[in-house]
């Protein structure tokens, strides 16, 4: 955390973490909200509320996956009361982000995490990409900050300019989704060959929700490319599309994607 504006008492900051290649800015508040100086209750309606207030100010995507956010809370809270236990509340936060079908959304009930989202024909596992690249906003209750520019430069190193193939798939995630992307205007080009990214590209935000144990997990961010398009949902696609880790292709000790990545680079596939 960097801050500005005096050493006595900064009035501005900047908030940055090694993981992320965003930044947040802070400004000080000459006093903390009414609100914030009372416990906040951690009854099942209170917890919902906070939930769907988290999901409301800070994700995305919910006009891209043709998701109607008010109307889920219309749904929903009538089923939530003073008597809902944990494992019914469990079970009304998961259905409701579950059509969400977002990789980086994940509950967590009394210490332990009770969902995590997936794109839907796909199987978590580790990526075959690493990280980073892109252009990142984050929202600010409901509306987006000004898009932050990353620029991605070469080493100042001897480094590799000849053709080259990325391999990809549905685990292909987050990390290595922003490192795909990163690739996309390399010259020459980069052929992406496999399947399409998971389309997650976001760092996570993590919130606490009221009670003991209670927490959720959800996008705040949009990676654009440089044309303004967001990958997330669909992912990136491959330039040659191949069967990845299928039942018949893992029988056969074969590797689509490798193989035809030897082929186009003038080695042998088999």
């Amino acid at each position: 955390m960097t801050p500005a504006g005096g050493a006595r008492r900064p009035t501005r900051s900047t908030l940055a973490s090694e993981s992320s290649v965003g930044t947040t800015h802070l400004r000080r508040l000459p006093a903390l909200p009414e609100r914030c100086t009372r416990p906040t209750p951690a009854d099942p309606r209170t917890r919902f509320d906070v939930f769907w207030s988290t999901f409301e100010e800070n994700y995305p995507f919910f006009a891209a996956k043709g998701i109607d956010w008010h109307a889920v809370r219309a749904r929903y809270r009538p089923l939530v009361g003073p008597r809902t236990t944990d494992a019914e509340l469990t079970r009304v936060l998961t259905d409701m982000i579950r059509p969400l079908h977002d990789a980086h959304t994940a509950l967590v009930a009394g210490g332990k995490a009770v969902y995590s989202g997936l794109r839907p024909g796909t199987t978590r596992g580790h990526p075959r990409t690493a990280r980073p690249g892109g252009r990142g906003a984050g929202p600010t209750l409901g509306r987006f900050t000004r898009p932050e520019p990353i620029t991605v430069k070469p080493a100042h190193a001897p480094r590799y300019r000849g053709p080259a193939a990325l391999l990809t798939s549905g685990t292909t995630i987050s990390a290595g989704e922003t490192f795909t992307q990163s690739l996309m205007a390399r010259t020459p080009k980069v052929t992406r060959i496999g399947g399409n990214t998971q389309g997650v590209f976001s760092d996570v935000l993590f919130k606490l929700l009221p009670g003991d144990g209670w927490a959720v997990v959800l996008p705040n961010e949009e990676y654009l490319d440089r044309h303004g398009r967001t990958y997330d949902g669909p992912g990136i696609a491959p330039d040659a599309s191949t069967p990845v880790f299928t039942d018949e292709e893992l029988d056969r000790h074969q590797d689509s994607p490798l193989n035809r990545a030897r082929q186009l680079l003038g080695g042998k596939g088999r």
